[in-house]
């Protein structure tokens, strides 16, 4: 778009500008045609403004290439009361992979620090704490690396990259940190030696890890059933990076372990008790929950369900830039521009009266689509948007239902007990049912917009309700598989539904505490800097993982254990005989 502020701008400097900007354009073998300004069409009446359009010459993501190569000259012909501003949608992706790769620095310098404190705080020991760091940095650049070469071959989204390195990074510090203090437990608390200490480690914590990967890459699995590039492409980074962020934990980490041993208490603070893995706090809390279980359940059940309640209100869309002609939609329409290849094919384009992302919009396509003949195509971007989120929308159920249906299948091996693995799949849903009735508080209503630093849109983005289901729900079998393989591992021992259960919270629930503070400090770093998708990830995955680690896990599923009781690890002999034989029990 080229501006003139001195007089029509196809005289004097004006013409000379744009004489330039049509040359810089056709010089660039990647662009095709490049249409002059028309009258009526792309120039303003009052002829100050004109715009020079330059055809695709190559595929959307090497144009976005093109716009990043041409931005900065175009925008330095600009001068003497001319202002040569690139746009389209090629430089605007182009901008938004710049602001989300300075985003993602910003964040990660921030959430680094923020980590190693909670680590440092947890371990109690430096070099304990930098170890699920370590490993987890082994995971993210390999994953990197990997998902740079497949660019090379099929392309992937912008988004998968950032995504992709915030899952891994929480998740991968949740692993090995699982690992860590169950090693420090056999080693330094139970005296055993370096090798029983590591096939102990492995034959619990390992076996849950694992178990807790596989869990989560099956429920990122279900977001393939979209039949979108672009969701594929996120989902497929996402999973890649959580494939090698376990692989890095159950290969490395134990081999790392061997090798510090006692060195990983070194720089221990001074107040630390090394080695203590049964956590007298924990057990506290376990017998006050086991006292009075319907209390806290009731309590813990109301503040999801009054978090959850506003989801009811939730509106979907998609982003755009704000902004047929007998159509009461349309405000205007360009006059009709024939194909320039000889072939049939005429483009008219049409203005509508309402912004593309107001839900009216849609009622305009839809009566055109109905009027029009069957010959006619209505397309463009707020179309492709309406087409894509009515895409989403129908995918949503399909996903949630595939996502609830193989995390109760991957509980079920584990654990063998339907009736609770079928209630930490329940308890899941509350989480994510939370976590959903704030983030339209926050994206939709607008609350703490100022504080995060971004404009409401009136709705959220319309992938993000299958998209962060599936992630969220991800995180929260993740927490489940820890805090049930403890309680599991404890009721093999003794055959005692107390001990299974405060001594769950007992082993595990430090552990979930400080990966659910981990998480949530390196979710919210990415909620409050970037564009706006990282924010909403940010949000909607910190929030999820503040309310299923503090409130499901901690609090909803020991009651549940200590409601169930004995029925809570019940199996029918026909199942255990179709399963396989899987226990938490070290020996």
């Amino acid at each position: 778009m080229v501006r003139s502020t001195d007089g029509p701008v196809t005289q004097g400097h004006g013409r000379e500008v744009l004489t330039s900007v049509t040359r810089l354009l056709q010089d660039e073998p990647r662009i095709a045609d490049v249409v002059a300004p028309m009258p009526g069409a792309t120039l303003s009446q009052d002829g100050r403004t004109a715009v020079v359009l330059a055809g695709a010459g190559v595929d959307t993501n090497e144009m976005v290439k093109v716009a990043t190569d041409l931005k900065a000259p175009l925008q330095d012909l600009s001068g003497d009361g001319v202002e040569v501003n690139p746009t389209g949608a090629s430089l605007l992706w182009s901008d938004f992979n710049e602001a989300n790769l300075q985003a993602m620095m910003k964040s990660e310098m921030m959430s680094w620090p923020v980590t190693m404190a909670i680590l440092v705080l947890a371990f109690g020991a430096l070099v304990a704490a930098g170890l699920p760091l370590i490993l987890t940095l082994a995971g993210l650049v390999a994953s990197a690396g990997s998902l740079v070469l497949i660019n090379h071959l099929v392309p992937v989204s912008t988004w998968a990259m950032n995504f992709a390195m915030m899952f891994a990074l929480a998740l991968g510090i949740d692993y090995a940190l699982f690992l860590v203090v169950r090693y420090r437990a056999a080693r330094m608390g139970a005296h055993e030696s370096k090798r029983q200490a590591i096939a102990e480690t492995m034959d619990t914590a390992g076996k849950a890890v694992l178990l807790s990967g596989l869990t989560v890459l099956v429920s990122l699995s279900a977001v393939m059933l979209v039949p979108s590039p672009s969701f594929r492409s996120m989902a497929g980074g996402i999973m890649l990076s959580v494939l090698f962020v376990p692989a890095a934990t159950l290969t490395l980490l134990p081999l790392v372990l061997s090798w510090l041993d006692l060195r990983i208490n070194k720089l221990s603070l001074p107040w630390v008790h090394t080695g203590e893995h049964r956590s007298a706090r924990f057990a506290a809390w376990g017998e006050r929950l086991w006292r009075r279980p319907v209390l806290w359940g009731l309590a813990s059940l109301v503040v999801l369900l009054a978090l959850a309640a506003p989801v009811l209100g939730l509106r979907t869309a998609l982003p755009s830039i704000k902004v047929l002609r007998q159509d009461s939609g349309i405000a205007g329409a360009m006059p009709a521009m024939p194909a320039s290849d000889g072939s049939d094919w005429v483009l008219v384009q049409a203005v509508p009266h309402t912004d593309p992302s107001d839900p009216a919009l849609s009622a305009t396509v839809d009566r055109l689509r109905a009027d029009l003949p069957g010959s006619a195509l209505v397309g463009g971007a707020a179309v492709e948007n309406l087409d894509f989120k009515a895409q989403l929308d129908e995918s949503t159920p399909l996903v949630i239902g595939v996502v609830l249906g193989l995390g109760f299948l991957f509980l079920l091996i584990a654990l063998q007990a339907p009736l609770i693995s079928l209630l930490g799949t329940l308890a899941s849903l509350l989480s994510t049912a939370a976590a959903f009735g704030v983030a339209r508080l926050v994206f939709q209503e607008g609350m703490g917009a100022g504080f995060l630093g971004f404009e409401p849109q009136g709705f959220l983005d319309a992938w993000a309700p299958v998209f962060f289901f599936a992630m969220m729900f991800a995180i929260a079998m993740d927490y489940t598989v820890f805090l049930l393989a403890s309680a599991k591992e404890h009721d093999e021992r003794s055959g005692d539904p107390h001990e299974a259960m405060v001594g769950a919270l007992a082993h595990s629930g430090r552990v979930i505490f400080t990966a659910g503070a981990v998480m949530v400090a390196v979710f919210f770093t990415f909620a409050v800097s970037g564009p706006l998708p990282p924010k909403e990830m940010g949000v909607v995955l910190g929030v999820a993982v503040l309310l299923d680690a503090f409130l499901v896990r901690l609090v909803l599923l020991p009651v549940m254990l200590r409601l169930t009781g004995r029925a809570a690890w019940h199996s029918l002999a026909w199942l255990r005989r179709v399963l396989p034989d899987i226990t938490f029990s070290h020996g």
